[in-house]
């Protein structure tokens, strides 16, 4: 065999192994990973994007994510009467994607009350003007009484697009390594420009957008609350506490906290409650410093379910 021959043999003999070593890692990322069928989002102009409906989603871990025909978090599709359900909002904290659709704190909430069914409309990286947009400026009521349960920084992001968030999709990727790839670009372009808008805002202009941001978000807040109350509808604001303001006494948010009574909002820290508990066992409440795990979602559903139906009993 000549030298052509040999290296058209090597250059086949490198395409085969190549291709296997890209089939194995295709495999791989998608049975053990998951990566190549993520929970899909719509966009929108009006509130930026939310799940899309009729999604069912089995995630690494073995928890299933999944949505109803109005793209909710519930056990079940939401048609007629609005009288009966409850709606919860917020972000991923809500959205709760660490666990299945039975564990969540907004379905756990009425799961014994046979007149009632909840879901959950929260949604990963979502603000407060976010929730305000869906509901007030795009008019999404599906439900009787509504449960906003945010946490502090809920009130600094604005209004959330889902352009730049590494994990957002809105059709399936073609595999798992385009999800994977997809995955690293998104994550690099984010650092790129979060790096150079910091480096364009002096140090004043940051302070004084930080402050106007919490202002703008508390101000929609009132008039998100304003706006359902007059329809009718009942309305509950939660803030939901950090892990280091469970275990290690660290303080709310002091600018949050001021914008909240200055726009007169009927809030309840939900770490009054928690704190209290959080010494029972050894269990904790968190995967990380702000979502819950499945004791989490079901100590923050004893807790906000008091709060809903059985306020004169704390």
């Amino acid at each position: 065999m000549g030298t052509t021959g040999k290296r058209i043999h090597y250059i086949i003999y490198l395409v085969v192994v190549a291709l296997i070593f890209l089939l194995a890692l295709e495999f791989s990322l998608r049975k053990l990973y998951n990566f190549g069928s993520p929970v899909l989002y719509i966009p929108s102009a009006v509130y930026g994007y939310r799940p899309a409906p009729n999604q069912s989603v089995r995630k690494h871990t073995g928890k299933v994510v999944k949505t109803n025909n109005l793209g909710i978090r519930a056990s079940e599709d939401w048609t007629g009467s609005k009288k009966n359900k409850v709606l919860f909002l917020g972000n991923s904290v809500t959205y709760g994607g660490a666990v299945s659709n039975e564990e969540l704190f907004s379905l756990l909430v009425t799961e014994d009350i046979d007149t009632l069914i909840s879901g959950s409309a929260g949604v990963n990286a979502w603000g407060v003007n976010n929730i305000y947009a869906l509901i007030k400026d795009y008019g999404f009521t599906p439900a009787q009484i509504y449960v906003t349960v945010l946490i502090e920084s809920d009130f600094r992001r604005g209004l959330q697009r889902a352009s730049l968030l590494a994990n957002h999709w809105y059709a399936k990727p073609k595999s798992a390594l385009h999800h994977l790839i997809g995955f690293f670009l998104r994550e690099q372009a984010k650092s790129f420009y979060t790096k150079n808008e910091v480096s364009l805002i002096s140090e004043q202009e940051k302070i004084r957008d930080r402050s106007l941001t919490v202002q703008i978000a508390a101000r929609n807040l009132h008039e998100l609350d304003n706006y359902l109350k007059e329809k009718g509808y009942r309305h509950f604001i939660f803030i939901s506490p950090t892990r280091k303001q469970v275990y290690e006494n660290e303080s709310i948010d002091s600018l949050v906290g001021m914008y909240i009574r200055a726009y007169d909002l009927d809030v309840h820290y939900l770490l009054d409650d928690v704190r209290p508990l959080s010494h029972r066992n050894d269990e904790i409440f968190f995967k990380d410093d702000t979502h819950l795990n499945e004791y989490g979602h079901r100590i923050w559903a004893q807790v906000i379910r008091q709060k809903l139906f059985y306020p004169k009993k704390l």
